[in-house]
Formats: structure tokens, sequence, C-alpha cells
């Protein structure tokens, strides 16, 4: 217990002090008041400097080594590196140029003088914030080019450049990769590409690819378990013939990808685990689950937005879901909201939301007599 007071009588007097470090090698007032000898903040436990690290900014843990050689050596080995605006000042400039110039810099410094391993690395302009140019495309690929050769487990770039920004191959070859976040860029892998063995989450956002491209990914992530994708150009969503299902897959999202009946049936029919689901927008597809669709027994979310699917098709569905939690329905065409005769409702159901959605009187009573679960209810009907 005394160990929990002290760890938080330490965070709180660091954080009202250090998260203000006074530009150049000045420190806190709050600092400078205390005796060399007795001061706290430079000889605390590795464990507790480890912790309030991971809760500063990149730039903040940088500003840390001022304090002593052990916080020096301590930000320097730390394992998730995020460069985002929190990274930048704006108090001497705010042009984009200089602020361009500026986080380039910092993340030079850090990969720099780092010299642990890195877990996870992140690169976001997401809001065009300091808007990092076509300029710095070089810059990029030599970042990729360092966190290759350090067994690296999570990596995520969301910039906006024009055109967009080519992954270099070297990427390609990080077969230490878990998680994988790509947006606004173009991917196309080497032809000696197998995949990524362990990974196990995938987003890709309005990213350009080919058809191979995509087909040799999907084929090589066995332990895939979390796959998100939105707008991807170029490509018809359709998984190659010797495509066996992604057998550990727990979450699938789609949103405004291309794919064809046959190929949404191959898809769903692989994916035994799966527990939740969300379709947004699907060009080119009536949602009909196949023939032999048992349901998705382990499913717990369903999220369908903007999708045509018939009558048949919602029953057949809705009926092999029996651990649904969560339900949510806007805009299908082509569907009267109407539960089969035989259902038996939704017995583990907590959050239910329709909207634009068409349905009877009695369809409605029906529904919502068979979810005695129910915490949270949301309509709209225009």
């Amino acid at each position: 217990m005394r160990t929990n007071h002290y760890q938080k009588f330490i965070i709180t007097f660091f954080f009202s002090g250090t998260t203000r470090l006074v530009k150049g090698r000045k420190l806190p007032k709050c600092l400078k008041m205390i005796d060399v000898e007795s001061d706290i903040i430079s000889c605390l436990p590795d464990h507790l400097i480890e912790l309030i690290l991971s809760h500063l900014s990149i730039k903040e843990a940088v500003r840390t080594s001022v304090l002593s050689s052990n916080w020096r050596k301590k930000w320097s080995t730390l394992p998730d590196l995020v460069f985002d605006r929190e990274c930048v000042s704006t108090e001497t400039s705010k042009h984009p140029s200089v602020i361009e110039s500026k986080f380039l810099r910092i993340v030079d410094h850090v990969l720099l003088l780092h010299s642990g391993p890195i877990n996870k690395f992140e690169v976001s302009d997401s809001n065009q914030y300091f808007t990092i140019g076509v300029n710095s495309m070089a810059d990029i690929d030599q970042w990729i080019f360092q966190i290759s050769k350090r067994y690296i487990k999570e990596f995520v770039l969301d910039i906006r450049l024009k055109p967009r920004y080519k992954i270099p191959c070297c990427l390609f070859s990080c077969q230490s990769l878990q998680h994988l976040e790509l947006n606004y860029c173009c991917l196309n892998p080497p032809t000696t590409f197998e995949g990524f063995r362990n990974l196990k989450s995938l987003s890709l956002f309005e990213v350009t690819m080919t058809q191979d491209a995509f087909e040799n990914m999907i084929c090589g992530c066995p332990l895939l378990e979390e796959l998100t994708l939105y707008k991807i150009d170029g490509l018809w969503l359709k998984p190659p013939t010797t495509f066996e299902g992604f057998r550990n897959l727990k979450s699938l999202s789609l949103s405004k990808v291309r794919m064809t009946q046959d190929a949404f049936e191959n898809m769903i029919s692989g994916c035994p685990l799966l527990e939740e689901l969300t379709l947004n927008e699907i060009d080119g597809l009536w949602i009909k689950p196949p023939t032999t669709f048992e349901g998705f027994r382990n499913l717990k979310s369903l999220s369908l937005s903007v999708v045509r699917m018939t009558q048949d098709a919602f029953e057949n569905m809705i009926s092999g879901c029996p651990l649904l939690e969560e339900l949510a329905l806007d805009k299908i065409d082509g569907l009267w909201l109407k539960a089969p005769t035989t259902f038996e409702g939704f017995r583990n159901l907590k959050s239910l939301s329709l909207f634009k959605v068409r349905m009877t009187q009695d369809a409605f009573e029906n529904m919502i007599s068979g979810c005695p679960l129910l915490e949270e209810l949301t309509l709209n009907r225009n």
C-alpha cells in the first residue's frame, strides 16, 4: 500500500513540473528547490521512471534527459515511439514548412540516439497539422529502413501525400510485425513477398494496391485476428481460389470496398471464430450468406450500414448469431425488418441501433420483446 501512495505522489509531483520543462537545459523551479543529495526525481526506481515516461509524449520524454544520466538512459530505450502533432511546438512559428522541418529533425534525432528495441513506431499527420510534403518521402524511406532492422512489432503510418507515398520494399521483410496500419499509401510488395507470418492486426485505409498484391498479403497472414479495409483503390475484394479462410480472425470491417457475391460467401465461410463484423457500403454486393452457412456462432457485434440484402438473407444471418450483444442497422436497401417466425429473440443483446430502416410496428415489438438484457436502444426512422 505504501508503494502505491509513493508511486502516486511521484507521478503527481513529476507531472506538475516536468511537463513544462524550460527551453534549453534549465530545470523547472520545483526541481531547483530540491537539494542534489536528496533529489528524489533523479533517484527514482527504474520501474517508476519507465511508468512516468510511458505517460509522456516523445518530445517530453526526450526533455527528461536533463534530469540525470539515468533518465537519459531510460528515454533512449523507450519501446513505443509515436510521432504526431504533440511532438512539434508552434510557439516560434506556425508556418507549415518550419513545423515540418522541426518534425523531421525530431524523428531523426530520436532514431539516432535510441538504443533499445522498438515495439511500436508511428508517424501520424492525419489532420494535416504540419503537412508532411512530397519532398520528405526520402526521410520516411530512411525511417522505415532503420526500424525494419529493429524487430518492430507495430507500425502505423498515417500521412496524406499527393501522389501517395509508396511503401518501400524493406517493410515487407519485417516478419516480426504483429500490427500494421497504413493510411493513404501505395502498396506494391516485391514478387518474393509471401506475407507477414506473425501479423495479428491489419488495417488499410484508402490505399492503392493490385489484386495480386492483396491476394499474396492475406494468404500469407495465417495468424490474423483483426482485418480492417476501407476504400481500397484498384481492387475488387476477392480472395484467391486457394484461400482457406481466416481461421483465427475475430474482427472484420469492410467499408467502401468492391466485392462479388462469391467472394463474400468464400470469406465469411472461412471465419469460424468471428466476433465482430462491420459491413459498410459494399459495392457490387447483395449480402446473402451461402446456403451452407450456419451462422456466426461466436459473433458478438454486427453492424450493417448502406448495404443491400434480402429478407431471407437477414433472417438467415440473425438466426445464426446466438451470442450477439450489439446490433446496428443503417439504411438496409431491399429489406423490411422482420424477424423470422421461428426467431426466439436476441437473448444476449445489450445494444440495438436502428437508423433509416423499414419495419412494421408488430415487427418492432416482436424484436424488442425478445431482448431481455437490452440496455441501449437508438432509433432514427427519418
